[in-house]
């Protein structure tokens, strides 16, 4: 991978920055690997580039700054402000995105002093030099070393232009027609007020416009943003994907090489606005596309007919599968508390799969064993889209054919879609395993506790997160500034598979996990005897800011698209969920909260759920470290998926 920019910016010098990501046979390559690189930065300077590169990066430009969203304002101010010894007041604003006439030349010179090799200063960061780095930095202690380099330079210098690389072709991406839809169809009046903009904000819900064996379609037309903007989800639910760690192995290995491929396929997209994505996972194969709505569709094609075609070279087989083996290798070398969270899954979701399993079946994977997975890949599926933004309804549906074309599957029952459970923890019950972690250097250890609480009944979920907020600041404080158990202690709610629960996390070096576990304890007791004497005015504050956490949505097209699409692909279809939510929160008082906490949190609770998770360091682990088979009532039932055909 090749990242490049300005990375740092002052009046009378500019460092530009380029990134390359090397696999094991690129760092023995290095050399050559430079050697490319300055010669196609000599191929620039030494040919006069095209007009039409200047004038796509000035389209391009110019799209973006007309079509901005809306940032946060202390985001805007900051960057804005950065800005301002650059350009005169009149240019704040626009200098740092908008190209003027003039850039032909500055460029010239940018190419010309870059060129050369004796203008770069050059970085080689690797394991392999651990030898070499002989001397240390004053400042933060890192080790380093110097290399010679003058034969490199001499021969970069004259480094010949790479046969395979050209200059930039016209960018096909870039869009030209920006008309906003639903004014065109009289579908929408003037751009709304800004009551008006909330009002129409809790109204707007997706409606299904198609529906068959093959699959459906959800469609929202945008009337409240104006922009000329578009987003496109496709879920391909399929068990196959995740029936075996060799399955889920080869899905993690597929995703990454299709990522690495189109990076350079779609690389022109990417600079026109336009954005794609591929994810495999437990239910099976997901694909967004999102950007000006004109070129959306072609990016969609393209990318549909490419999932079963695309390349998959030898090199980048080996480098990613190289990459996975050292991620998974090194997974025990995680930070415990990161380990903690880790063992917590796999004991509560399935299927998980232990990553011994996953680093078993990486060392066995072939070529020959991903080309065949990449010809084969889902045979059958439910398909699930959802289209929404500056586009008519006629085109999320030619969307959907032209997918479905391109990808063909056979349509996969109801009943056969992937379910991830949760296991249900015993009531009145405490559960407890410990791990050492393997990482011999590894000076902390780390606690976590998890309250499960369940699924979304009655007001659970509401008080659960009240809770939740009343304690996180006085149990950093108490452990963390008063007891310097640490640096990481924090206490939140997590849910997975529809199974929400309350987690405390303690990594330290000062104590092991039976002792943090000690402190915890203490902490909640001291914290039960607080709620009492709670005022409900401080309550009621809380719940206030929880209710304008939970409106505070869709500030921005692509939030509310990401909102709508994870209600869509939950199966939950509920859109009004923040108002209803706000509206219930409301409703709590310190009577309920108190018996909540009685009920799931506290040590003789009638449904309390508890597992407790150690990871020692070495130094501090116990011989035999206990795993006690976990307490459980079997599982929660599966996620509740509407067949919204039925609805």
């Amino acid at each position: 991978a090749l990242e490049a920019g300005v990375g740092e910016q002052t009046e009378k010098f500019v460092l530009l920055e380029a990134t390359i990501e090397l696999s094991e046979d690129g760092f023995e390559r290095w050399r050559e690997v430079a050697e490319t690189f300055f010669g196609y930065l000599r191929l620039l300077a030494e040919q006069d580039l095209p007009q039409h590169v200047i004038k796509d990066v000035q389209a391009i430009n110019d799209i973006a700054f007309r079509y901005a969203e809306p940032s946060e304002p202390s985001s805007f101010v900051t960057s804005a402000s950065g800005a301002l010894p650059y350009y005169e007041p009149k240019q704040w604003l626009v200098g740092p995105t908008l190209v003027y006439p003039g850039t032909e030349e500055g460029l010239r010179y940018i190419l010309h002093h870059t060129g050369k090799p004796a203008n770069a200063f050059i970085t080689l960061t690797g394991k392999a030099l651990e030898s070499q780095a002989t001397q240390q930095e004053p400042i933060y202690g890192t080790s380093f070393g110097r290399l010679p380099i003058r034969s490199e330079l001499a021969q970069w210098e004259l480094a010949p232009f790479p046969p395979d690389v050209q200059l930039p072709r016209p960018n096909r991406f870039i869009p030209n027609n920006f008309d906003i839809k639903c004014e065109k169809a009289g579908a929408c009046a003037a751009a709304p007020r800004a009551s008006d903009r909330l009002a129409a904000v809790r109204a707007a819900a997706p409606r299904l416009i198609q529906s068959d064996n093959y699959g459906k379609v959800h469609f929202l037309q945008d009337r409240i943003f104006r922009r000329p903007k578009a987003f496109a989800f496709f879920a391909l639910r399929t068990p196959d994907l995740f029936s075996s760690p060799e399955a889920a192995l080869r899905a993690e290995l597929y995703q990454a090489l299709l990522a690495d491929a189109l990076q350079e396929s779609t690389y022109d997209a990417g600079l026109a606005g336009l954005s794609a994505g591929v994810s495999c996972d437990w239910q099976g194969f997901s694909l967004s596309v999102s950007g000006f709505d004109e070129r959306l569709p072609e990016l969609l094609a393209f990318l549909s007919t490419q999932l079963r075609t695309f390349e998959i070279r030898p090199l980048a087989f080996s480098r990613r599968r190289d990459s996975l083996r050292r991620q998974l290798a090194n997974f025990q070398r995680r930070q415990p508390i990161s380990l903690c969270s880790y063992y917590r899954s796999l004991a509560l979701e399935k299927p998980r799969y232990p990553v011994e399993a996953l680093a078993a079946a990486v060392d066995k994977v072939t070529l020959q064993d991903m080309r065949r997975f990449q010809a084969s890949l889902v045979t059958e599926a439910n398909i699930e889209t959802f289209v929404c933004g500056n586009v008519m309804p006629e085109t999320a549906e030619d969307m959907m054919k032209q997918f479905s074309q391109n990808f063909k599957v056979a349509p996969l029952p109801f009943e056969q879609r992937p379910q991830r459970l949760a296991r249900r923890l015993k009531e009145a019950s405490a559960s407890l395993q410990q791990f050492v972690a393997q990482n011999p250097n590894e000076l902390n250890s780390a606690l976590e506790i998890y309250f499960q609480v369940g699924t979304d009944q009655s007001e659970n979920w509401l008080l659960l997160a009240l809770l939740a907020q009343l304690l996180e600041q006085p149990f950093y404080n108490e452990l963390r500034t008063k007891q310097q158990l640490g640096y990481i202690v924090s206490s939140s709610v997590t849910e997975s598979s529809g199974v929400r629960g309350l987690v405390f996390a303690v990594q330290s070096q000062v104590l092991g996990p039976p002792e943090i576990e000690q402190r915890v304890d203490a902490f909640l007791e001291s914290f039960r005897k607080s709620l009492e004497i709670l005022p409900q005015s401080e309550i009621d504050a809380n719940l206030d800011s929880l209710a304008t956490q939970a409106v505070d949505v869709d500030k921005r097209a692509a939030q509310q698209a990401a909102r709508f699409w994870s209600e869509i692909s939950q199966g939950r279809y509920d859109y009004g969920r923040p108002w209803r939510v706000a509206e219930r929160l409301r409703g709590l008082n310190r009577a309920k909260l108190v018996a909540f906490y009685d009920s799931f949190i506290a040590p003789d609770g009638e449904q309390r759920r508890r597992l407790a998770t150690h990871v020692y360091a070495m130094r501090g682990a116990p011989a035999s470290p206990c795993v006690e088979p976990i307490r459980d009532d079997g599982f929660y039932p599966a996620w509740p998926r509407i067949d919204v055909q039925r609805v």
